[in-house]
């Protein structure tokens, strides 16, 4: 039998839902998560390190950009640059957290930074961020790399 995280989560009953995790816990079972956007997790074993994406669509365009940075056309490819888009301050005598912009992509190309950032949709969310990102890195070139979505035709 499998069991993934929507399984665990039909169980009503608290107890036997600690006793379930619990003893997977012990047997060193895990249980896949399932994403908060659908998509499909990926790791990518590069040069014997392995390397997590959120999606696999994030993954492949990953190994397209190993290959424009072998071919010399991009350099300094890093994963999930972060970028303080609201910096720490405080209100009414309390400390509000600083806010981050992620991106998952960064690299030089042509002598200037590139962020880059794929999607398979946004959110309201990811757009507040990425404006504020726009407004604070003016100099800093920002990408967005969408999913095909394909739709059935009638």
């Amino acid at each position: 039998m499998r069991l993934n995280s929507e399984d665990i989560g039909k169980i009503t009953n608290p107890i036997v839902k600690k006793q379930l995790t619990d003893a997977m816990s012990k047997l060193n079972i895990k249980v896949k998560k399932k994403s908060k956007m659908g998509n499909i997790r990926t790791t990518l074993l590069i040069n014997e390190k392995k390397i997590n994406f959120d999606s696999k669509f994030e993954a492949e365009h990953y190994k397209e950009l190993l290959v424009r940075e072998r071919a010399g056309q991009i350099k300094d490819l890093k994963l999930q640059p972060s970028f303080v888009v609201i910096p720490e301050q405080f209100h009414d005598g309390k400390k509000l957290s600083k806010k981050i912009y992620k991106g998952d992509f960064q690299y030089i190309e042509n002598g200037r930074t590139v962020v880059v950032d794929t999607k398979g949709f946004k959110t309201e969310v990811y757009e507040i961020k990425k404006r504020l990102f726009l407004k604070e890195f003016p100099d800093i070139i920002f990408k967005e790399v969408f999913k095909e979505v394909r739709r059935a035709t009638r």
